[in-house]
């Protein structure tokens, strides 16, 4: 139940977080810290994971409404 819990918490303040351009990890390191779990074989990865999923679903969502040029990666790639 505990898990459930933590999992939930940390979507809803995640969510938060990602709509106010902070980042999951501002969130998930106090969260999973106050719940005890271990600094550096716990919670960094899960924070570093988090972070990285959430850059990926803004950088998709921003190429999808073409509010990035791509010409520059673009030329970039052939270098």
């Amino acid at each position: 139940m505990i898990e459930f819990l933590i999992v939930i918490l940390i979507f809803v303040l995640s969510f938060i977080s990602g709509m106010l351009g902070l980042g999951v990890a501002f969130v998930a390191i106090p969260v999973l810290g106050l719940f005890g779990f271990d600094l550096i074989h716990v919670i960094m990865p899960w924070a570093l994971l988090l972070n990285g999923l959430t850059a990926i679903a803004a950088a998709v969502k921003f190429i999808q409404k073409k509010m990035v040029g791509l010409a520059a990666y673009r030329i970039y790639l052939l270098l």
